[in-house]
């Protein structure tokens, strides 16, 4: 056939040879040409393909493929092929499956498209097979799946993984796992005691999917749980006082739970309790681990069991028997460390032991150690929970019973109280008050410096009793108020942090008005009393030594009053009024001595006073003799006014202008009434000599002289 350009169409290639000879040569030359030309035969339909091959459940296969396009109205038929001998004309070019019945082996089809000048042409699609799964029952509690792959190699619209549905009970599809597409069996563990089990196969594909045939048979579950792997048995450190005990999951999916076993007092094992879940892989309860070490297994069961009862499960063998740890903590107080050992952990490979340590809320690692003794520094006073951490070579981990405690600060007294300081000629006597029953050793007695305000040790005093005393000799305490402390040495040597209430001394000053006859008394607050001060007593000397009573009484109405004051008149002390001599003070001087009291209440139990230093208020000596006097009249008495005097070596004579003694005396207070001593008689109006001789408070020797008239 030539087409329109007078080139031959058919379906196969055509040679021609053409011979071409030369006229314009003189000798005549022949040459020959090959024309290859291409014969199309008109209307030729490209093959189809098979999209996917199903199997129903009663084993009938549904071939699937992509309807052909008819342009030129040349389709003839399709041809459905196998290489089984199926051989199949639809001439239907709207068809695009066709089912088989009952196949139930592996079969390779193709499909033709036929069509060209009178159907002389088909066109073939590539060979597909059908997916065909063979299920064997070994007897072991096993299902084993084989099956074929559709092509080799896959396909473009194909999965990648060929999906795996288990049917039980029947007509409910599980899907229990997918494999790679080049994968061609599977073995499935029986977790069903004994059944009718079924299985099909999925292969996701575009358009259609391909499915297997449905394979059953009657199962029984045959294989028991694994043996446990326990993973650790020791404190639940989230509930103080539980025991915890983990182990692995069972790699069988059909266990029904697990058995916790320990034993009994006769060293026989018991079930202890039964854990139910496949996933649930730890127990807690209570048990005091400090009475182990405890020992535990565990088993596990599947869902098989007898129809007898008790009922029975299918049971694991037990696993390797667990002991957990026992930590025993001793206490060093002096040294500031605990001691620490523990059994070992028995049952697995442990790669090291570590230390926590839990203090104010949180944990630490402290130390790492394949021994099972340890020291660690702890400090006086101090709250701590230890546990020991067995690490197995896999990781995991269990926690031995705990070791809590508090650190008793050494020597630790329950009361601590610097009773008092107070001054006695011119030393401060300090008191402190403790519990000595805790093996206190000394007290350390301190003293804040003027300069600086820092305080300074001063004294180190060994304690015998509940009372420890010192007599500082080297304070000053006539310039200026002295503060003191105290702290304790406890039974390990070592010093207490802290330090009992200041005491502070009272420091008393003032003046005197020599012309007036007043003192001026100023001190600063007594501080260290525990109850605080009452009131404050004024002392003041008489002849050298201090009243038995207090001259004054100073309320203290407010404790935090910083200074006090008190003035005295002294000359209410004048004994002979007329004669104005002061003779209730010796050498020159007025001394005084504060002492304040405590109000009642001290929570110790005591109550004290403490003294002032003492303020002497020195007078100059003086001496004023009046001119005249009247025996009998307004001054009948001719005495001298004298002060700041010594009564020894003193003496006062009246002489008339012969040079006779009329009176004489060595008695401060006895003045002249005017007569005679010699006769008793009275003295004659006139004027006489007098000559007083007296020592002052420095020691000095004094005469005075001069003349008084007597007047009747």
């Amino acid at each position: 056939m030539v087409n329109q350009y007078g080139i031959v169409a058919d379906v196969v290639p055509y040679n021609f040879v053409f011979r071409v000879q030369d006229d314009f040569c003189q000798v005549p030359k022949v040459s020959y040409a090959t024309v290859t030309i291409k014969v199309v035969n008109p209307g030729v339909i490209p093959p189809t393909s098979i999209t996917c091959i199903q199997t129903a459940p009663n084993g009938d296969l549904t071939i699937n493929w992509n309807s052909s396009i008819n342009p030129t109205n040349s389709f003839v038929s399709y041809r459905l092929r196998s290489l089984q001998g199926l051989d199949i004309t639809i001439p239907d070019i709207s068809t695009t499956s066709y089912t088989i019945p009952a196949v139930n082996a592996v079969h390779d089809f193709y499909i033709g498209v036929q069509s060209g000048c009178n159907g002389n042409i088909i066109k073939y699609s590539d060979t597909l097979k059908n997916i065909h799964l063979v299920l064997t029952n070994p007897g072991n509690g096993t299902a084993v799946l084989q099956w074929n792959t559709p092509i080799n190699p896959q396909g473009p619209n194909m999965n990648n993984f060929v999906h795996i549905y288990r049917e039980y009970p029947t007509n409910t599809f599980e899907l229990i796992d997918s494999v790679p597409y080049a994968t061609l069996q599977f073995k499935d563990t029986i977790d069903i005691c004994s059944d009718l089990i079924g299985y099909h196969l999925v292969l996701p594909n575009y358009p259609c999917s391909y499915n297997s045939n449905y394979a059953y048979d009657t199962f029984e579950d045959m294989i028991t749980p694994d043996i446990p792997i326990i993973l650790g048995a020791g404190a639940d450190t989230s509930q103080n006082g539980n025991v915890l005990i983990t182990w692995n999951q069972n790699g069988q999916e059909d266990t029904y739970g697990y058995v916790i076993y320990t034993f009994d007092g006769n060293g026989f094992l018991f079930e202890l309790d039964t854990v139910w879940g496949w996933q649930n892989t730890s127990y807690t309860y209570p048990d005091n681990l400090a009475n182990g070490p405890l020992s535990y297994s565990v088993a596990a069961f599947d869902s098989c069991f007898t129809s007898s009862f008790p009922v029975t499960y299918q049971t694991s063998a037990k696993a390797n028997i667990n002991k957990t740890m026992i930590l025993v903590g001793e206490i060093q107080m002096c040294e500031k460390t605990a001691t620490f050992s523990w059994t070992p952990y028995v049952g697995r490979a442990v790669s090291d032991y570590r230390i926590w340590k839990k203090q104010n809320g949180n944990w630490e690692i402290i130390l790492s150690t394949n021994e099972t003794t340890a020291i660690v520094n702890v400090d006086n006073g101090e709250s701590y929970c230890f546990y020991v951490e067995a690490v197995f070579n896999d990781g995991n981990s269990a926690f031995s019973s705990p070791s809590c405690f508090v650190v008793p600060s050494p020597g630790q007294p329950s009361f601590h109280y610097f009773e008092l300081v107070t001054i006695h000629d011119e030393d401060v006597i300090l008191t402190d008050y403790i519990d000595a029953s805790v093996g206190i050793q000394a007290i350390q007695f301190e003293r804040r410096r003027a300069f600086d305000g820092a305080f300074e040790i001063i004294a180190t005093v060994p304690v015998t009793s509940n009372f420890t005393s010192f007599i500082d000799e080297t304070a000053n305490v006539n310039e200026y108020s002295l503060e003191y402390r105290t702290t304790f040495i406890d039974s390990c040597g070592g010093l207490a942090p802290n330090y009992a209430n200041i005491n502070r001394t009272i420091y008393l000053s003032g003046n005197s008005d020599e012309y007036n006859l007043v003192n001026s008394l100023i001190w600063n607050r007594y501080e260290g009393f525990n109850a605080g001060v009452s009131h404050y007593l004024i002392y003041r000397t008489l002849n050298g030594s201090f009243n038995a009573g207090p001259i004054a009484q100073i309320s203290n109405l407010d404790n935090n009053q910083a200074l006090y004051s008190y003035t005295d008149e002294i000359d209410n002390l004048i004994s002979n009024v007329e004669s104005n001599v002061i003779s209730d003070y010796s050498n020159g001087a007025v001394c005084y001595r504060i002492v304040a009291v405590e109000k009642t209440g001290n929570i110790f139990g005591l109550q004290d006073s403490s003294q002032s230093n003492d303020l002497c208020l020195n007078y100059k000596s003086f001496v004023f003799i009046p001119n005249a006097f009247t025996p009998g009249g307004l001054n009948p008495i001719f005495i001298p006014v004298i002060t700041n005097v010594s009564e020894t070596n003193y003496s006062f004579e009246i002489l008339n202008r012969w040079g006779d003694i009329f009176f004489s005396t060595h008695d401060i207070l006895q003045g002249w009434d005017g007569k005679i001593d010699s006769n008793g008689k009275d003295a004659a109006n006139d004027i006489y000599r007098y000559r007083i001789e007296f020592e002052d408070q420095n020691g000095n020797f004094h005469t005075k002289t001069g003349m008084v008239s007597l007047l009747r």
